[in-house]
């Protein structure tokens, strides 16, 4: 739909929230409709530590109702001041989820992309890479992904190979064990439990990992990337081991979380593997700590939680102080369009994630699924972010019960 006449009058009308099924976990969209019909969409993830957001979301419902969507800075505002009491976590999550729709409800408003109403892109193809390589092709996951399953180191090596003959430039990957008595009571695979013993590491989960990038390296070859998520997993003498094992394999990033911004920077200065972190951290305020210690070469950044406006905010941020930007995403095709924006508008950017790996529908939930030509990840084409999703699919795969 073509732009809107300066003196009409649009309101938003419609506040609808839909989950779906994406195999051990589901994925949530929110949609807004205006009151010519335009409808604007975001995604939202609730079992990436965020239980109860679709709750917190609706509660917001009667705030964004009736408002006109293209007064985003003042609908975002007023939710601000309203959960100012407890902004982080899942209130910070819920105004995110609201935000993106309305940055999208305005774009097609306006017959523009999200990326134009931020100031154009600076690229339509995003360098990326293969995110969870491999960790979706463990135990049961693979019959559910489709995938052949990985028993062996050896199979890594493969997989590796399967990463190169399909075009791409990178991969990033966790830890992956075989035969560890103990893999079935981590909370993660490549996570040792609290209970396990006093340290947050041992000697063999060094060893998996080194095993792990071995076999990887053996089947990429020397050039293209491997970045490693160790994930929130170690206190700082485990992320300093870590450091020291993965050194051989010159990994484009090691990505860790939970490290307050003063210790991270002692460990990126002892490090010879650039650090990547900041997933879980919400808005430029908690950002900065990180930029002023110098902690960080690669700050990760989730749209989704963040909302892309401050997603960008972070981004300018960071340039100042010398550091690159990559978002987190490991959601869904929505999200990975809203990805791309961001992508398209950051001068700083690293690379994109994107997992590869995944159910056999999940392409399916939208009009225009990710595009990758060339290992690089193609920026939608049409308004908003250039992607819908698909409620008849959506309601096909409802969310399993818990």
């Amino acid at each position: 739909m073509s732009g809107e006449a300066s003196g009409s009058t649009t309101t938003i009308t419609g506040f609808e929230i839909f989950e779906c099924d994406l195999g051990w976990r589901y994925i949530s969209f929110l949609k807004l409709t205006a009151s010519n019909g335009v409808v604007g969409w975001s995604e939202f993830n609730e079992p990436f530590g965020a239980p109860g957001l679709g709750a917190v979301i609706g509660a917001l419902r009667g705030r964004i109702l009736g408002a006109d969507p293209r007064n985003i800075n003042e609908i975002v505002g007023t939710l601000v001041a309203l959960l100012s009491p407890s902004p982080g976590g899942v209130n910070r999550e819920a105004i995110g989820a609201i935000e993106n729709a309305l940055f999208d409800l305005k774009a097609r408003l306006l017959d523009v992309s999200v990326a134009e109403l931020l100031g154009g892109a600076l690229r339509t193809r995003i360098p990326m890479y293969w995110s969870h390589c491999g960790n979706y092709r463990q135990g049961g996951l693979a019959a559910v992904v489709g995938a052949p399953q990985l028993t062996s180191y050896a199979d890594v090596t493969e997989l590796g190979r399967e990463v190169v003959s399909r075009g791409f430039h990178g991969l990033k990957t966790n830890v992956i064990t075989f035969d560890d008595e103990e893999v079935g009571g981590r909370p993660f695979g490549w996570a040792r439990h609290p209970s396990a013993s006093g340290r947050d590491y041992d000697d063999r989960m060094l060893d998996q990992t080194v095993s792990t990038l071995a076999a990887f390296r053996d089947g990429v070859g020397p050039q293209l990337r491997i970045h490693l998520d160790v994930n929130y997993n170690y206190l700082v003498d485990g992320y300093r081991r870590v450091a020291t094992a993965v050194a051989p394999y010159q990994l484009t990033w090691l990505e860790l979380d939970g490290v307050e911004p003063g210790a991270l920077a002692q460990l990126r200065q002892y490090s010879s593997t650039p650090i990547a972190s900041g997933e879980s951290l919400f808005g430029a305020q908690q950002y900065l700590p990180y930029f002023e210690a110098r902690a960080l070469d690669v700050a990760i950044v989730d749209v989704i939680w963040n909302g892309i406006g401050e997603a960008t905010r972070i981004a300018q941020l960071a340039g100042t102080f010398g550091a690159s930007v990559a978002p987190h995403n490991f959601y869904g095709p929505l999200a990975t369009a809203m990805s791309a924006h961001f992508s398209a508008v950051a001068p700083n950017l690293a690379e994109l994630e994107l997992d590869v790996d995944g159910v056999p529908w999940r392409d399916e939930l939208v009009t225009t699924p990710p595009r990758v030509v060339d290992g690089f990840l193609e920026v939608p084409d049409g308004p908003g972010w250039g992607v819908e999703p698909i409620e008849d699919v959506i309601r096909a795969h409802p969310r399993h019960a818990a």
